[in-house]
């Protein structure tokens, strides 16, 4: 004869209640937890972003108040590198159309590396510098002072 009980009927329902509940709440808690991570590790991207742009155009006003450096002769001074990366600021003879050089002309290329893969981290910076409108006198300690 059958039971009319109906707890005899459920028995065991409220075990997979639980079990379906805990799994739910697992699958959930995860997904937060990597959205959480992808946001941290964007968010420190960007910073590293914005400081190496400062770090650019802070290089490009030294570069422009520094005294000219003829191409091929050197380097404009770039500050230490720091824990995120470095910058070069490289000259060389800017040339016409017709591929010829113009004399007391150069454009300088900054880039911001990346220490670990040294990979560029933002878009190089180029610009042109004139022998005849240099001369000032810029201070190597005080590229990226800002940033």
């Amino acid at each position: 004869m059958r039971s009319t009980d109906r707890r005899a009927a459920q028995r065991g329902i409220a075990l997979v209640e639980a079990v379906v509940a805990l799994a739910l709440l697992a699958i959930g808690v995860t997904v937060g937890l990597t959205g959480i991570e992808t946001a941290s590790a964007g968010a420190k991207e960007m910073v590293n972003r914005g400081r190496a742009q400062c770090m650019v155009r802070s290089e490009s006003q030294y570069v422009a108040l520094a005294p000219y450096v003829q191409p091929g002769a050197g380097r404009y001074a770039a500050p230490a590198q720091d824990r995120h990366g470095y910058l070069t600021a490289v000259p060389s003879a800017a040339v016409d159309a017709s591929g010829t050089p113009l004399p007391g002309i150069e454009s300088v290329t900054i880039n911001y590396f990346d220490s670990a893969t040294n990979s560029p981290v933002v878009q190089p910076v180029l610009m042109v510098k004139s022998q005849a409108l240099s001369g000032g006198s810029a201070g190597v300690g005080q590229v990226g002072a800002g940033c």
